[in-house]
């Protein structure tokens, strides 16, 4: 009798450990996202906005990978350090075993992707709301391929999530068929953007989404389209030449005047790489990773408007006498 009731104590024991352990072990993680239970409400939604926004910090705000130092490719400035990627560029001594900087990458697109397949599983405000946050996330994914396809010319276009490493083997598409995709994507979204002015700084309106276009125009030497989206600029109203002096423009009070279309922010205190040694001189503790030329410095022209080469108050032996400031 006694083996009886000590069996059914075991089993019942181990039945309940196994109910409690399987209850335990079943729950969701507090300290990060799962996907059992995020896409459900606009809140998420914003998450994984935000994370879509992430991607162009390789573009606008990285260490070694923002339009600043693309200025090394240039005759503007110089990189002294072939680790930074650019020196490779400016020299000409890339190789594919040693490219330099590079923006091959898919994980910005792919994240775009992940929004626009999940985003209907939301359970959104209202349908502006969802358009608007699915436009932004397109508008994003086409300049990425924008930015892309500039730098590389043929570019796989991939607009889906691919679920393993055999799917995401696949070969570039024809620039023209890219340039046609983030044309199409960009004209189409821009009816559902705000105008500067009703948008939320940081993210992307209107006018900026027809500047990506009047700029792609202007790159493949299309004036007449480039015209048309910087007049549909212009008589939005939304922006002006501020009054604030060329130094002035560049204080931290002024950093979203009335000229600017879209701004890449961070939170005080967390990220200060435009601040960072590298765009100092040795001889105030700097690395002089981005050391500008007489070139750049040539072309700022006198306040005459002519440049060096035309003006008559120009001195050479008094170089920054009478030059724009």
């Amino acid at each position: 009798m006694k083996k009886i009731v000590f069996g059914v104590v075991a089993v019942l024991s181990m039945t309940l450990f196994a109910t409690s352990c399987s209850d335990f072990l079943d729950r969701a993680p507090e300290d990060s996202l799962s996907p059992s239970t995020f896409w459900k409400t606009e809140s998420d939604a914003d998450l994984a906005l935000a994370g879509v926004y992430n991607g162009l910090y390789d573009i606008y705000g990285g260490y070694y990978n923002n339009f600043v130092y693309w200025d090394c490719t240039s005759d503007n400035y110089f990189s002294n350090f072939s680790w930074e990627g650019y020196k490779t560029l400016t020299t000409g001594t890339s190789t594919a075993a040693s490219p330099g900087i590079s923006f091959f990458n898919f994980l910005d697109i792919r994240t775009c992707n992940e929004y626009l397949a999940n985003e209907s599983n939301v359970e959104w405000s209202s349908e502006e709301a969802q358009n608007e946050h699915k436009a932004e996330v397109r508008a994003v994914r086409a300049f990425l391929y924008f930015w892309k396809s500039e730098l590389y010319g043929d570019f796989p276009l991939i607009t889906e999530v691919l679920q393993d490493s055999v799917s995401a083997m696949v070969a570039r598409d024809p620039v023209d068929k890219v340039r046609e995709f983030f044309v199409s994507e960009l004209k189409d979204c821009i009816q559902y953007l705000p105008d500067k002015s009703d948008g939320v700084e940081g993210r992307f309106n209107k006018q900026f989404v027809q500047g990506l276009l009047m700029r792609y125009y202007l790159f493949r030497g299309d004036y007449a389209n480039a015209l048309s989206y910087a007049e549909e600029i212009r008589k939005s109203g939304q922006f002006s030449l501020p009054s604030t002096s060329y130094a002035d423009s560049f204080l931290l009070a002024n950093q979203q005047d009335s000229e600017t279309i879209l701004s890449y922010s961070f939170i005080a205190n967390t990220d200060r790489y435009l601040y960072e040694p590298m765009y100092l001189a040795n001889g105030i503790n700097g690395w002089s990773s981005l050391v500008p030329t007489l070139d750049l410095m040539d072309a700022f022209e006198c306040i005459d408007g002519l440049t060096i080469d035309e003006s008559p108050l120009y001195d050479p032996e008094e170089p920054f006498l009478n030059r724009d400031p």
